[in-house]
């Protein structure tokens, strides 16, 4: 749960505008220090001790808290208190506001595998076809120290959505943007499935995802094996000829 949250501020940081973020922590801060230093002006002596407890009781109105261990009781005071409440109202209410429409933002460009990878150490799965379940499933049973996977396809939509060990990234498999985009430099291994038969796409896949990350483990999927010599040509590191892949290839 944790590192969930953890990758989501992470995306969380490239999403926001930072002036505006600075402008409304500037704007906050300016709001709760001249209330603060009204009612101190305006309250009887002893109400407030002193600009540490006007500070306190500044924060507590703007956000509609109102803990009550200190309050104005002059007229002033209280005109301030409402005033204040409005503003915070509205200024925090903003903020929440905006940081919820990113959190949405992030999670629609996620179900469209727009989202770049940022893991280490993780798999990256190339293609989508009937067999890619099956592999997804092998490994998630696996007894891997790291399962997070990263699974190229051009899908419209991530097909699972409700699982965080799997990012979806939607793309051509040979496409170098996209392999950059699933961290491919970073990557532990990588598994190149022969989506459509077409043996080239495998050989460019496997030759740009190699020019990236020539330490990672590559396994490649063929469907002729005089295409085998193309692949070891390509830094292949094993190759799979007619479907043969099973839990041995994450070995």
């Amino acid at each position: 749960m944790i590192s969930v949250l953890f990758r989501y501020f992470k995306k969380f940081k490239t999403q926001i505008d930072p002036q505006m973020l600075i402008r409304m922590i500037f704007v906050s801060v300016i709001i709760i220090l001249i209330s603060s230093i009204m009612v101190l002006n305006i309250e009887p002596d002893g109400q407030f001790s002193g600009i540490v407890d006007a500070i306190w009781w500044a924060i507590v109105t703007a956000t509609t808290v109102g803990y009550g261990d200190f309050y104005p009781v002059s007229l002033g005071g209280r005109l301030l208190a409402i005033l204040l409440m409005f503003l915070g109202i509205g200024l925090f209410g903003g903020i929440t506001a905006t940081i919820t429409e990113l959190f949405i933002k992030i999670e629609k460009r996620r179900e469209l595998g727009q989202l770049s990878a940022e893991y280490e150490g993780h798999i990256i799965i190339c293609g989508w076809c009937g067999k890619t379940m099956e592999i997804i499933s092998q490994i998630l049973n696996e007894d891997l120290r790291n399962k997070q996977i990263v699974l190229i396809a051009d899908l419209e939509r991530d097909p699972f959505p409700d699982n965080n060990l799997i990012h979806f990234i939607r793309g051509e498999i040979d496409d170098k943007a996209i392999l950059e985009m699933a961290n491919v430099n970073k990557a532990k291994t990588a598994i190149v499935l022969n989506e459509d038969n077409n043996d080239a796409t495998t050989v460019l896949s496997a030759l740009t995802i190699n020019s990236l990350n020539p330490a990672l483990y590559l396994i490649a999927e063929i469907s002729k094996e005089e295409n085998r010599r193309h692949l070891e040509n390509s830094g292949v590191d094993e190759i799979i000829v007619n479907n043969n892949i099973n839990s041995r290839i994450m070995g």
